[in-house]
């Protein structure tokens, strides 16, 4: 198994890895991504392509899952499930900025386990639903398939 960090800012090297190492991790903006399954091809993931992932997310590796797209793996628990692949495009702020920096570089048919702290997820108090959680998140993600975007990601268009 490989494992990247996906640095984007810390000031300072105790802060980079507070949330998942007991130390303190107020400034730090910082992913783990395990490659679960890695795959070779010509053109990876890049911002502005359009991405279909199947993925689920939990709070602790076998905890209860809070949101999927995998109706085959948790079809008994009472959580959300997507019954297709989630799509998105990459760049433009449609997902949390945990998947934003995580699915990057990516090959269809890869999978990836993002380990991403509440600031660059859901925040420390959560979003307003289930699939919205508070604190660390955890996100097992697979690219199904990807192309490109049909908008620009340096302008956000307002639909």
């Amino acid at each position: 198994m490989k494992i990247a960090s996906f640095f984007l800012f810390s000031s300072s090297t105790a802060s980079l890895f507070g949330g998942w190492f007991g130390g303190k991790k107020k400034d730090a903006k910082v992913i783990q991504t395990d490659i679960l399954r890695e795959k070779e091809c010509k053109r990876k993931t890049k911002n502005g392509d359009q991405l279909f992932v199947h993925f689920w997310g939990m709070k602790t590796i076998g905890g209860d899952v809070f949101h999927t797209t995998w109706t085959d793996r948790f079809k008994d628990d009472k959580i959300s499930v997507y019954n297709k692949p989630y799509r998105f495009q990459l760049g433009l702020g449609e997902v949390i900025d945990g998947w934003e920096i995580g699915l990057k570089n990516m090959c269809p048919g890869e999978r990836r386990r993002l380990f991403i702290p509440a600031d660059l997820a859901y925040g420390e108090k959560g979003g307003g639903t289930p699939e919205m959680p508070a604190g660390d998140v955890i996100y097992d993600v697979e690219l199904v398939h990807a192309e490109q975007g049909p908008r620009h990601p340096g302008k956000r268009h307002v639909l």
